[in-house]
């Protein structure tokens, strides 16, 4: 994936990099249905650039769709298999099976972005997952 962005802030080899939103962002419009809202992120700096700068960054596709299913597929993943175990296991509760099967796929559900929390914080001291700049444009 690779993204045009301009650098606003730098610490050591950490640039803090504003991005404009597209034209997908602006068709999607989840974030912001205007599209005028800039985004933020943190980027390892392999170009020396500057504040001010405006650099390519990108992250491997690789790395990218690893990201992707953490963040979307894991928790989605969990609260299927929430509602599959509440529905099944529910004759021995005797409780309804949907509701049941809601409510503990919900459970596995936010057990899961709690998962997904704790693996963000120990990747990132890793900076696997970290877009990279690669050069000024």
């Amino acid at each position: 994936m690779v993204e045009f962005g301009k650098v606003v802030d730098k610490k050591g080899n950490i640039l803090k990099i504003e991005l404009n939103p597209t034209s997908t962002c602006k068709i999607c419009g989840l974030c912001h249905s205007e599209g005028t809202y800039n985004f933020y992120l943190d980027a390892l700096d392999n170009c020396n650039a500057k504040v001010g700068d405006t650099v390519v960054i990108e992250i491997e596709r690789k790395k990218y769709y690893k990201a992707l299913f953490l963040i979307y597929g894991l928790p989605l993943i969990l609260f299927i298999i929430g509602v599959i175990l509440g529905y099944l296991f529910n004759p021995k509760i005797h409780f309804d099976p949907q509701l049941f099967g809601l409510i503990l796929g919900f459970l596995l559900m936010a057990l899961g972005y709690i998962l997904v929390r704790f693996l963000d914080r120990k990747l990132s001291k890793k900076q696997q997952y970290i877009m990279v700049a690669k050069k000024v444009v």
